[in-house]
């Protein structure tokens, strides 16, 4: 089964990795001139978010040749995001290493290990930028199953890894997942895949890794460590998230025991909200939000995860004072709680794009909390002000400050009449930006264009939200290409002995071909996707 109406095509621009001069034939790595400067863009603004991941562990093992093909492809495809060869898109540039990476991972499952893990969760985040929620999901999927296959989330003793520096790691990429779980679980109310039961502690400043060498003006490592908090206010999100996501479970199967959960799970719920706002009050004061610390973050590498903290935190907010449940009832009181935290998601938005852009640009899971937000403005623009946001202009893309408005979106109606509507601009702005890299997060930026055109969200075509975007995926398989499209295959009798023995010839790229989809998704044909080079034998 597939998707209505999707466009099958080739992207002509995607070398062979099979040949390609970027790799080694024999290793398959990167060459070093491919590998070299992805590597500074990787460690510089995206290992953050990878905590496992230190640079130093990675150029030992690409000098003593241990280091992991799969791993280091997948480091690279998803840094060539944010160092583009001229004339390619992020789709296009990040697809030969993914192709290079994958065309390695099959037989790497059957043997666990650290390294295939990372880079199963590297790859989650690349298929995520290429518009694949699927592959996001399995993907990530694997990793996590992977990870308890090891026993990570019982590795308390050092001495069943090569060294205690392993074992850090090892706990690190754990906690890693913990947050990828976490964070998928709240974005699509499915729920979460790993328990908190486990026996490794959580991070602490102690474990952090060593700082990127090349930032010449960070500061010392006395500067608390974001990791670790991060950590622990996502815990408590996906408390709150599973709390949310058992009740409508629970509505959906219509048990009798529903009325009696709701009451529970709005009493955890208020619960599990005081624990966050304690949590965050608690922060140590360089953890505090202020545009020094974001500048101080941002200098000693880690302004994605100090934004991440805050963003998720307000969302949160926002979200349970933005929605009526069982129990509980929205007021113009809880709404303006809701309204304020929105409000501060905008302006952290605004001061990072001045100070650090990569710090949102590099970070595509805070566009559930960025959606929350533009709800709120949304809402309170319609509601309380009685100002239309829409239907919005599509004007180019510009390097102008989130803060400054595109005049073009202004209709002559108030759209930049209230604040909601100015706020609701920068977080729309800001998605636009980071639709690049990430093309799983077009779903979102369309259904924002339709919720601020609309005035209920049962007037959204979710089919329409969908038709808009397009999924990038390489499929080397033509038979189950021409399995699905509409035009039939020029022989569609099953093959006889003397058929199925001739060779068949297909070319590198697929035809264009229509068909009945939601999705719009460019398939490159592939037939070499680094298979094995048959040319050497």
């Amino acid at each position: 089964m597939v998707p209505q109406n999707v466009l099958l095509n080739g992207l002509p621009n995607i070398p062979n990795t099979s040949s390609n001069a970027f790799f080694d034939p024999i290793s398959k790595l990167p060459t070093p001139p491919t590998y070299g400067p992805l590597l500074d863009i990787f460690f510089r603004d995206l290992v953050q978010f990878f905590p496992f991941l230190e640079r130093g562990s990675v150029e030992t093992r690409l000098q003593n040749g241990t280091m992991s093909a799969f791993l280091i492809n997948a480091i690279c495809a998803i840094a060539v995001k944010f160092a583009l060869p001229e004339g390619m898109t992020p789709v296009q540039a990040s697809m030969p290493f993914m192709q290079q990476a994958n065309s390695l991972l099959i037989e790497l499952l059957r043997l666990p290990t650290t390294d295939t893990v990372s880079g199963l969760l590297l790859l989650s985040y690349c298929e995520f930028g290429q518009n694949s929620e699927s592959g996001l999901w399995q993907f990530s999927g694997m990793a996590i199953r992977m990870a308890f296959d090891l026993g990570l989330q019982n590795s308390t003793d050092d001495s069943l890894f090569e060294s205690p520096e392993e074992a850090r790691r090892a706990r690190l990429l754990f906690w890693t997942l913990f947050v990828m779980d976490r964070v998928l679980a709240f974005g699509t109310g499915r729920p979460s895949s790993m328990s908190e039961d486990v026996e490794i502690s959580l991070p602490e400043p102690p474990h952090q890794p060593p700082l990127p060498a090349f930032i010449p003006f960070a500061p010392p490592n006395h500067i608390p460590w974001c990791f670790p908090a991060a950590v622990r206010i996502i815990i408590l999100v996906g408390r709150i998230s599973d709390s949310l996501n058992r009740r409508d479970a629970l509505r959906r199967r219509n048990s009798n025991d529903t009325q009696d959960v709701e009451v529970q799970n709005n009493e955890r719920r208020q619960l599990l909200e005081n624990q966050l706002k304690e949590f965050y009050a608690d922060l140590p004061q360089e953890l505090n939000w202020s545009v020094e610390n974001l500048k101080m973050h941002a200098a000693n590498g880690q302004g994605g995860l100090y934004l991440f903290i805050h963003v998720w935190y307000n969302a949160v907010l926002a979200f349970v004072h933005q929605h009526q449940t069982p129990g509980t009832v929205v007021t113009k009181d809880t709404f303006k709680i809701s309204l304020s935290s929105a409000q501060m998601i905008s302006e952290y938005l605004v001061f990072a794009d001045l100070f650090t852009n990569q710090s949102y640009l590099a970070s595509p899971f805070i566009s559930q909390p960025l959606f929350i937000a533009a709800c709120a403005f949304i809402h309170d623009a319609r509601v309380n002000h009685n100002v239309s946001l829409g239907p919005i202009k599509k004007s180019a893309e510009t390097n102008t400050p989130l803060s400054v408005p595109d005049l073009q979106n202004d209709k002559g109606v108030g759209l930049l009449g209230t604040i909601s509507a100015q706020n609701f601009l920068i977080i729309y702005k800001a998605l636009r930006r980071m639709t690049w890299p990430w093309q799983g997060i077009g779903y979102i930026v369309n259904l924002l264009e339709q919720r601020a055109s609309v005035s209920g969200l049962d007037q959204v075509d979710f089919s329409a939200t969908s038709d808009a975007i397009q999924s990038f995926i390489s499929l080397p398989d033509s038979g189950i290409v021409q399995k699905h499209s509409k035009t039939p295959p020029q022989n569609p009798s099953p093959p006889t002995t003397t058929t199925a023995t001739q060779p068949t010839a297909t070319s590198t790229i697929a035809p264009v071909m229509e068909y009945e989809t939601t999705v719009a998704t460019n398939i490159t044909n592939s037939n070499n996707t680094d298979s094995l080079d048959t040319n050497s034998s």
